[in-house]
């Protein structure tokens, strides 16, 4: 019996032996960066948010405001700096014109970039409820609710949820 429980210790440790070195040197680095802003754009203006990597979630509320709360992620990173010049490489544009927003994510150009990352951003959005709203996503989920003025809701690669829509124009997801 205890050279049983012995050979099965001796075991158990050559394993965590074995499998120890692979998980520290596969060891992967994550960073964040919040983004918050807020633009008036009256009770019927309109937003359009496009986003590459990363969900979308707009609901709409009362005011005149269009409140803003994004976060850039880094899920994997060969270095803490690595992690760091990636977050750096991907631009929040805004571009506000009277009533009218345009928020859109732009990644530079990436072709020296370490081939492990990956960042994304996700999206939190408060319109007004009168807002025309067109969002867009390669790899996310779109999810709006409680907007009655237009809606367009698209998304390549996540799925589209829309609750309390008054004037749905499309609502899309490919896969």
């Amino acid at each position: 019996m205890k050279n049983k429980l012995m050979t099965q210790m001796l075991w158990t440790l050559a394993l965590l032996l074995l499998v120890a070195p692979s998980s520290i040197a596969t060891t992967q680095y994550e960073e964040e960066e919040e983004w918050s802003r807020s633009f008036d754009i009256g009770p019927n203006g309109s937003l359009a948010l496009s986003n590459v990597s990363g969900d979308i979630v707009i609901r709409g509320g009362a005011g005149e405001q269009v409140q803003v709360q994004a976060v850039k992620e880094v899920h994997r990173a060969g270095s803490d700096a690595e992690a760091k010049r990636q977050l750096e490489r991907v631009e929040i544009e805004v571009t506000h014109t009277g009533n009218r927003l345009r928020i859109k994510t732009r990644y530079e150009d990436r072709s020296d970039r370490d081939h492990d990352s990956s960042v994304s951003v996700d999206f939190e959005v408060i319109v007004p409820s009168g807002t025309e709203v067109s969002a867009k996503s390669v790899s996310g989920d779109v999810e709006v609710s409680n907007v009655h003025g237009e809606l367009k809701a698209e998304t390549v690669s996540g799925e589209v949820d829309v609750q309390e829509a008054e004037k749905l124009v499309s609502a899309k997801s490919v896969s």
